[in-house]
């Protein structure tokens, strides 16, 4: 966890070391990009800070 956590990020991406209690991001910075490859694509992301806890 990061000690400069950004408060309010919703995240449902249970095995990443980020994740608190199933639903809530720790990390102190994240990255988020389009998964599409049209420009006008908003619907598809990704988290490009995932970290897995495996």
């Amino acid at each position: 966890m990061e000690s400069n956590k950004i408060y309010g990020i919703d995240c449902k991406v249970t095995n990443c070391v980020y994740n608190k209690h199933g639903h809530e991001c720790v990390a102190g910075k994240i990255c988020v990009s389009s998964d599409c490859a049209s420009p006008d694509c908003c619907d598809s992301t990704a988290c490009k800070t995932f970290k897995s806890r495996d």
